[in-house]
């Protein structure tokens, strides 16, 4: 297993084999499950579950070099047109124009929905940069969509672990997400989310 063979685990005498300390994390994070439940399903102690989950997600933290990095394609660059050699938080149109916030126009078509059939053409200058600023947005919503539907434990709170672990396992999900879409060939997932007109379901925050 990469995880091992690549040595972001120690090598070490353990009861618990390298498959089923992924197979503990996998269940636990992706399901959003309780560390007691975890333990019934795996016949393991709560204790075990937790120090096998901090297991992978330290190991997962280490290969994150590897598999979050920037995207190369030059067409994520130039989606805003001139706008290229700044950064900007791109937000909707509820906040205002602050330097690096960078939000619609009001009054113009903006959302998805409304870029499709024979309208898919902007009108105007404005309208362009509005369906612009949507394209970019709804890449973003459809990578955070595509993660949470992956990881449950992303969509809500996560009681059950401190603070700069909650951060880490934001990582470890990240990377495990990359790692499909990089190896696998076919992913339901991806595969949904891939259309430029999907609109991910609301999910909590």
């Amino acid at each position: 297993m990469i995880i091992e063979t690549g040595a972001y685990i120690e090598h070490q005498r353990r009861k618990v084999s390298i498959e089923e300390s992924l197979g503990i994390f996998l269940h636990t994070i992706g399901m959003h499950e309780r560390h007691r439940n975890a333990a019934e399903r795996f016949q393991r102690s709560p204790e075990t579950i937790s120090r096998h989950v901090h297991i992978i997600v330290e190991a997962l933290c280490r290969m994150a070099p590897d598999y979050i990095t920037p995207p190369d394609s030059v067409r994520y660059k130039i989606l805003l047109g001139t706008i290229t050699n700044c950064k900007y938080y791109v937000v909707d149109s509820g906040f205002s124009n602050f330097p690096s916030f960078l939000s619609p126009y009001h009054g113009e078509r903006y959302h998805i929905p409304e870029w499709v059939g024979a309208n898919r053409n902007p009108s105007t200058v404005k309208e362009l940069f509005n369906r612009r600023h949507a394209t970019v947005r709804n890449v973003i919503e459809r990578c955070f969509g595509s993660l949470k539907q992956r990881f449950a434990i992303i969509k809500g709170l996560m009681p059950n672990y401190k603070l700069p672990t909650q951060a880490d396992i934001v990582i470890a999900c990240c990377v495990v997400h990359n790692f499909v879409r990089k190896h696998s060939a076919s992913d339901e997932i991806f595969e949904q989310v891939r259309d430029p007109d999907y609109v991910p379901p609301p999910h909590n925050h």
